[in-house]
């Protein structure tokens, strides 16, 4: 696996553990002032994971045929 699956799999766990994060201070606390700033980290962690994914995948199967 070269480094761009590494990096796909290490920003989905970020996205996963900061969208846990975030749902728990909504749980608990929605007027918390974390939770905007927590909101944008775990959706551009998904936007990056994603376009990671896609590119791996991508190069992956380019390479394949």
């Amino acid at each position: 696996m070269e480094i761009r699956g590494r990096m796909a799999i290490v920003l989905g766990i970020g996205f996963v553990l900061s969208a846990f994060l975030s749902l728990y201070l909504v749980q608990v606390d929605k007027n918390n002032h974390y939770v905007s700033p927590l909101m944008t980290l775990t959706l551009v962690l998904f936007w990056f994971a994603l376009g990671n994914g896609m590119v791996y995948l991508a190069k992956k199967r380019r390479n394949r045929i």
